[in-house]
């Protein structure tokens, strides 16, 4: 999920280093990239990333915008990921017929 606001997301929350917005689907992807090759997080590792808003010292750096994904065919499908991944039992309760999740506050 993206948040609204990174500023104030980032403000609020010390534990968070990042937060990607807008079109974040390959910023994610750049990220996890970036973060294993440098997982020491050194030398600014974050300042190239387009959509990331990160916070460096004491300040909160906002990247360019990632363009709008010009092309959606070219994002995996889904359905392959989830089929792999997602185990659609663990979201059912007894007295649901659909799927529920919890979302703690």
């Amino acid at each position: 999920m993206c948040p609204p606001f990174p500023e104030e997301t980032l403000a609020l929350a010390p534990a968070v280093d990042a937060v990607a917005r807008r079109e974040y689907e390959y910023t994610l992807r750049e990220l996890a990239s970036v973060l294993e090759n440098n997982p020491d997080r050194s030398g600014g590792i974050f300042s190239g990333i387009e959509g990331l808003s990160f916070r460096k010292d004491s300040q909160i750096i906002h990247n360019p915008d990632r363009p709008f994904i010009s092309n959606l065919d070219e994002l995996p499908w889904v359905s392959r990921v989830y089929a792999k991944h997602l185990n659609i039992s663990d979201y059912f309760q007894s007295q649901c017929s659909f799927p529920h999740g919890n979302v703690d506050h």
